[in-house]
């Protein structure tokens, strides 16, 4: 199994299924019942989540797929991005339209082909939705508002008087909250305080010249430029607590 990415929401309640979307025209050589089937398990079983992100119950994902559950029990073991929710296990849509693609260039019948293909396009409209554009939105907005506070957080969390890493006086004005792990790469940790240190606007601004996006690329400059490196340990902890 993969090294996976587990998020953390307490109640499947967050989720929403249902989501009203413009349905795909029901290809005429294919089987009615097979198609209602799929667009039974995703109205049950297609969520939103707060972010306006779409998830897959593992439960219906072979009628989605259009295999067994036993293959589809073992596709689901090599995906990412997963959640286990009371009891019941969801996976980022992405993935599995990930591997729809690949099952559709690979298929070993041209109706199966065209059965993934509407499963696929069901998919797509799902994601494209008016309340998923809507849900993606207000989140955005909120997302970057809180963005804006974590530099305050820190400073008097800690009570921050120099640059983290250079050691310099903090330039409280102009100094920055510099995210440890990228935010538009790891936007499941991008509002914590814990993901990031605050700089002096100098120091970011070499940190974002030199591509910095993790922990592993930020600890190799900090080596070259002779700043502190102690953070390092203290952040692998904390990642290390946060996945348990």
């Amino acid at each position: 199994m993969s090294k996976r990415r587990h998020e953390i929401l307490k109640s499947v309640h967050l989720f929403e299924n249902n989501i009203p979307y413009e349905k795909p025209a029901l290809p005429p050589t294919l089987h009615n019942r097979t198609l209602t089937s799929i667009t039974n398990a995703l109205n049950a079983e297609a969520y939103l989540d707060p972010q306006g992100r779409l998830w897959l119950a593992k439960e219906k994902l072979h009628s989605i797929l259009r295999t067994t559950k036993a293959n589809a029990n073992d596709l689901f073991d090599s995906f990412e991005e997963v959640r286990k929710i009371e009891n019941h296990w969801y996976v980022r849509a992405h993935e599995v339209m990930g591997r729809i693609c690949k099952e559709i260039e690979e298929a070993d019948s041209l109706k199966k082909g065209e059965y993934l293909s509407f499963s696929e396009q069901c998919l797509i409209a799902i994601r494209d939705s008016d309340r998923a554009t809507v849900k993606r939105a207000r989140f955005l907005e909120e997302w970057r508002e809180k963005k804006k506070k974590l530099k305050n957080a820190r400073i008097k969390n800690y009570g921050i008087v120099m640059d983290e890493l250079t050691g310099e006086p903090l330039e409280k004005r102009t100094a920055e909250f510099s995210h440890i792990r990228s935010s538009s790469l790891y936007r499941g940790l991008s509002l914590d305080i814990e993901n990031g240190l605050i700089v002096n606007k100098a120091t970011h601004e070499l940190i974002t010249a030199s591509g910095v996006n993790n922990e592993e690329e930020l600890i190799f400059l900090c080596d070259q430029e002779g700043w502190f490196t102690t953070w390092y340990d203290e952040y692998k902890e904390y990642l290390h607590n946060r996945m348990e």
